[in-house]
């Protein structure tokens, strides 16, 4: 064996060994986790409402439903690492029919404003409604659309108390692509616990 042999074989064992320091070092090494965003104060101010909720109402006769009185109640609570208000709801009215519904609201940061999608049991749907907040007072407008695919447009602006105990609530609906408006119900909320319910 030459020189010049024994020179390239400690090169390629130099090699492999520097190769092999790399990969344990890379795999030895802890890996830091990658820090999750964390909710901002407009996830946080939807947590004004976080608790249970009862109630009581008039609904006006509307092609949705008819006139009468509900009561009912409603319980919201944040989910999904604070980024998302969930809220349930039951109620029954004069008729005696149940209704319950699923929504869920978030802080879009490209609209600047809260958006929220609804489910209810009689198969409507609002897909992306939108909240304004000025003060203690959230404007809602949105897109109701019932199993027949009948699509109604939709305002609710809800006036919190500012010791967060009682909401006062009044939406309107309109048939004709927001030409002209009509009540549709009107509620009070009143909270009775700071944990959520249902």
């Amino acid at each position: 064996m030459n020189a010049n042999t024994r020179h390239r074989g400690s090169n390629l064992f130099g090699s492999l060994a520097s190769a092999l320091m790399s990969v344990l070092v890379l795999f030895l090494t802890p890996v830091q986790a990658q820090e999750r965003p964390k909710p901002g104060p407009e996830q946080r101010h939807l947590e004004v409402w976080v608790g249970e909720w009862r109630y009581e109402g008039v609904a006006k006769a509307t092609p949705i439903a008819p006139a009468g009185k509900f009561a009912g109640k409603q319980s919201f609570r944040m989910i999904l690492g604070g980024f998302f208000l969930e809220s349930r709801w039951e109620d029954k009215g004069d008729t005696g029919v149940l209704s319950q519904g699923i929504n869920i609201q978030w802080y879009d940061a490209a609209s600047r404003a809260y958006l929220d999608s609804g489910f209810e049991n009689d198969g409507s749907v609002s897909p992306a409604s939108s909240t304004t907040v000025v003060g203690n007072v959230w404007t809602g407008s949105g897109i109701r659309t019932d199993t027949q695919g009948v699509r109604y447009q939709t305002k609710v602006v809800s006036s919190l108390a500012t010791d967060g105990r009682t909401c006062a609530t009044k939406a309107e609906l309109s048939t004709d692509e927001g030409k002209t408006w009509v009540p549709w119900w009107e509620l009070t909320m009143t909270r009775i616990s700071n944990r959520p319910g249902i």
